[in-house]
């Protein structure tokens, strides 16, 4: 997470990010959800949403959930946002 988010805006797009975090869930207990402008809009996010029409590249609300403890453990979870 660290290095996505030290990347410059134009290598860190929302696009790139939601790419690189499903890539991710390819490995074993890593699973993603990434919701785009429909999804946030159907959940009112409309904070969200309103910083995300500046932008010349679509909003992206990332969800990365690594479960490698006991399932009757709380998962570790990054929720990162797409804006650029």
């Amino acid at each position: 997470a660290k290095e996505w988010a030290n990347r410059p805006a134009n290598h860190a797009t929302p696009s790139h990010l939601a790419e690189a975090a499903r890539g991710l869930a390819k490995f074993p207990k890593i699973s993603c959800q990434v919701l785009g402008p429909r999804e946030v809009a159907k959940l009112k996010m409309g904070s969200f949403m309103a910083v995300a029409q500046g932008s010349e590249q679509p909003l992206r609300f990332i969800v990365l959930q690594y479960q490698g403890a006991a399932k009757t453990q709380a998962p570790t979870v990054l929720v990162g946002k797409g804006i650029t």
